[in-house]
């Protein structure tokens, strides 16, 4: 009978392989495990002979495993040959490619339950009464032997189950970004519909130690769940799932928390009580995952994060908050009154910060931000107004105090209700911080002191805000990615950038400011069942950019056959009162590593004018070239679509209008809201991915932090392996597979990696011209770590890219000036081993620079030698 083939690493866990493989056996199962194989044989040949013949394939999931070719090479064949993979955590975290996977948790070295042994039954595996036998003691020689390098294309496991339904669902986490080492924190968990609010909608919130969970401060990752059916009825089931919390310096009053599914509603809210550890000190950034457990199997995972504070204490008001309380309201407007959340003491160097930073920048009024950092006295002390404030929050009075400084109490947040199904979600970024509401005005008491007090820091604040005016200073991103310093003549001068590892040069490359709006050909074909007014409102609410021609005999069967015409071309069908709208993007704005997605289709009553406006005009600016109206557009355009499925592909436009502005960190958002959107998942992580190296790239290689998140490199390569697991497109696997082999160039990692991750996008496509310049970046790392002459292979690559470029480089310009870079340092390489280059180093520069005048730079990679 069939058998089950266990893929596991040699040295951490063959322990527990051999016990697996033991306990199917005594279950009835046939088992082919390689650790009693005749190494005589040609075992590599055996081994994917096994995977070929096997019923059902499990991945024993530790570390090692991850870096382990052999596992990732047997587990790719697997699912190349459509074979069932039932991953199961032995050690460390759950594989990105199996996120999507109900997973068997046995991290306490234990065998899997029961249910697992049924669900190898379900998948197909045949298991017997007696007990089974490990087939691989006797295995005959295969006939032929595939090459890892040769596998191709990875299809997602087959199941041939039929009770069970699949849902997509959301797991959310979020806790304080700031806490304190005194009192408890609190960490909340929930799991949402895709549409609906979720936890953020419970948010903002406070802990006992006082501190507030933000809207910002919820993260989110999207997962498959596979809900039981009822045979009777054929409706979905409710489950109960566990939620897990871990952390190296947090404490948890209950490590686990279990919580009823719902297959139609959101979760209960999950509430992680936690202290920290003695020994964690101001300063330090802790760390809590969260897993996600169903029938002992790990389904989802998502991290939070937040900083350790000293406390914060009230003083009793002193001189300084008298004097700066008359300015904490606008004029006009009596002063806020006090609130016992936060201090009330603000030192005058802070003030002189936020005012330069302020006033600068433009942004909300300084009255309101002072509002939030200086407070009023009111005519009750401090000290009562936060006895009656616990006393309200506790049912109680409040403990009395005595002493001058005093740590002020805060209300627990309300036990979550049970939800109700939520339509009409939203994308995080709705969920800025509001403005505070209208506050109590404090007793009119206005001492001489207080006057003269107002009056010296009123002075003072003017006089550095007109000294800081005149001068450039620090801009950066909404995120804080990229420092420019702002010119007179209105454009920005980047600031160096590493470009990787070793003795790669470090870059200084000008960006222009933003020119103006290129024009657009834009083709109106066929409205099928439309009034003649529908076309001719659209070209009326397009941009300037746009250059119209009404044509309804086009041929839409191959858009990309009309790219020589049109730059985009809009048509669509009524039915009733609905109009679909297609909207086909014939030309590429993106750089090639970089996702774009080619047609978007909406639908939606036929006068919503307003919406289909928003989403044809943030079309145009797109490929005018305006990618930050664009970006403004597309995120318009999601959070008024009529349906919420149709959002994601607006909220992936809109990113990618953000990554192209040079503002990752917020096109992260942005693509974790449309990874939500299984299609579009793959396209997402790997967008994702490149966001997160810009920002990695603008920061010296060095870790940073984006949306609550930590940005390293093991971050950028997660989301690559991660989108190149969840898709079976031959084009799209080439991409990745490529942005793989760079990023291990880029930040100076596994190089050999970087040459098997390029080779095997070549199998994917061939013709994919920035594959040529992973591999001779590769070839450019081995020549300069060795010393003269240059060896045949680098040699050899530089030969073959040479060829590939002159075939392709027309077709790719972007790519091509990629390749150039890498060429060119081959070629200088060469030339210092006294060898002599096939072509001249100055021919490729040259080159080179023409390419680079003829198009803007979009990304980090591209400044690679742009001196």
């Amino acid at each position: 009978m069939a058998h089950v083939f266990i893929s596991y690493h040699k040295n951490s866990s063959r322990d527990y392989a051999r016990k697996l493989a033991d306990f199917l056996i005594a279950n009835g199962f046939d088992v082919w495990i390689d650790d009693r194989i005749d190494y005589g044989n040609n075992w590599e040949q055996l081994i994917f002979k096994a995977v070929e013949q096997a019923a059902a394939v499990i991945v024993i999931m530790t570390p090692g495993s991850y870096q382990s070719r052999w596992v990732q090479a047997e587990r790719l064949y697997a699912e190349k040959n459509n074979k069932p993979v039932f991953p199961v955590l032995l050690e460390g975290d759950i594989f990105p490619a199996y996120l999507a996977f109900q997973t068997a948790d046995v991290r306490d070295g234990q065998v899997p339950p029961e249910d697992f042994l049924h669900d190898l039954e379900v998948s197909g595996v045949q298991r017997s009464s007696a007990p089974g036998r490990n087939v691989a003691a006797q295995v005959p020689k295969p006939e032929a032997a595939p090459k890892a390098h040769d596998i191709s294309l990875p299809t997602a496991p087959t199941s041939t189950a039929k009770t069970t339904i699949t849902r997509s669902r959301r797991f959310e986490a979020a806790m304080p970004s700031q806490i304190i080492p005194t009192a408890p924190t609190e960490v909340w968990a929930k799991i949402s519909l895709p549409d609906s609010e979720g936890l953020r909608g419970e948010l903002p919130a406070v802990v006992p130690s006082g501190d507030v969970i933000g809207k910002e401060d919820a993260r989110a990752t999207g997962f498959p769940f596979k809900f039981p059916v009822d045979p009777t009825t054929g409706e979905p089931q409710p489950v109960t799932v566990s939620v897990r919390a871990k952390s190296a310096a947090l404490t948890f009053d209950d490590g686990e928390i279990t919580v009823e599914l719902p297959p139609d509603y959101d979760s209960q809210t999950v509430i992680f009580t936690a202290n920290l550890h003695s020994n964690t000190a101001p300063g330090m950034r802790v760390r809590v995952t969260l897993d996600l457990v169903y029938e002992a199997r790990l389904i989802a995972q998502i991290s939070v994060s937040a900083l350790v504070q000293a406390p914060m204490r009230v003083p009793i008001p002193s001189a300084w908050t008298l004097a700066t309380a008359g300015i904490s309201a606008p004029p006009g407007q009596p002063p806020a009154e006090n609130k016992p959340a936060s201090s009330t003491g603000v030192l005058p160097g802070e003030l002189q910060e936020l005012y330069a930073d302020e006033a600068l920048r433009g942004s909300e009024s300084l009255a309101d931000k002072l509002d939030d950092l200086i407070e009023l006295p009111e005519a009750e002390p401090v000290e009562e107004q936060a006895k009656e404030a616990y006393s309200r929050s506790e049912g109680g009075a409040a403990p009395s105090e005595t002493e001058e400084t005093t740590e002020i109490p805060r209300p627990r947040p309300a036990t979550p209700i049970t939800p109700q199904p939520i339509v009409g979600g939203a994308d995080y970024d709705d969920f800025a911080p509001r403005p505070a509401p209208a506050k109590k005005s404090a007793a009119p008491s206005a001492p001489i002191a207080l006057i003269a007090s107002l009056t010296l820091v009123v002075v003072l604040v003017l006089f550095l805000v007109q000294s800081n005016l005149g001068r450039p200073a620090d801009q950066v991103t909404s995120t804080g990615v990229a420092q420019v310093a702002t010119q007179t003549d209105g454009t920005q001068l980047a600031t160096a950038t590493s470009t990787g590892g070793g003795d790669r040069p470090t870059v200084t490359p000008t960006r222009e400011a933003p020119p103006q709006a290129i024009p657009v050909r834009v083709g109106l074909a066929s409205f099928a069942g439309c009034a003649a007014a529908v076309p001719e409102q659209f070209a009326a609410g397009l941009p300037e950019s746009a250059l119209v021609e009404f044509d309804d005999s086009l041929d839409l069967a191959d858009p990309s056959a009309l790219s020589q015409m049109y730059d985009v071309l809009l048509s669509g069908q009524c039915d009733g009162d609905t109009l679909t709208l297609r909207v086909d993007l014939l030309k590429r704005v993106a750089p090639p590593e970089l996702f774009d997605l080619p047609q978007l289709s909406v639908s939606a009553p036929v006068d919503n004018s307003e919406f289909f406006g928003l989403v044809n005009s943030a079309a145009v600016n797109y490929l005018s070239g305006d990618v930050a109206t664009a970006a403004t557009g597309f995120y318009d355009a999601a959070r008024t679509a009529p349906q919420v499925d149709q959002s994601f592909a607006l909220y992936f436009m809109k990113a990618n209008g953000l990554l192209l502005a040079g503002q990752p960190a917020d096109a992260i958002d942005a693509y974790n809201t449309a990874g939500q959107d299984l299609a579009l998942f793959p396209l997402a992580a790997n967008n994702r991915a490149l966001a997160a190296q810009e920002l990695l790239l603008a920061n010296g290689n060095q870790e940073t932090e984006a949306a609550g998140e930590a940005i390293t490199v093991e971050t950028v390569l997660v989301h690559l392996e991660t989108a190149h697991l969840n898709t079976s497109d031959a084009s799209q696997q080439a991409v990745i597979l490529t942005n793989i082999g760079l990023a291990n160039l880029y930040f100076d990692r596994d190089r050999d990696t970087a040459l098997a991750r390029c080779t095997d996008a070549l199998n994917f496509n061939p013709d994919y011209l920035l594959t040529q310049a992973c591999l001779v970046g590769r070839a450019v790392a081995q020549a300069e770590e060795t010393e003269c002459p240059v060896g045949d292979e680098p040699l050899a690559a530089l030969t073959q890219s040479l060829a590939e470029t002159a075939r392709l480089g027309e077709t790719d310009l972007v790519a091509w000036a990629d390749v150039l870079y890498w060429q060119a340092r081959l070629t200088e390489r060469i030339a210092a081993c006294d060898q002599t280059p096939p072509v001249a180093v100055e021919t490729l520069q040259n080159q080179r620079a023409d390419l680079l005048a003829e198009q803007p730079l979009m990304l980090q990679t591209d400044h690679f030698g742009g001196q």
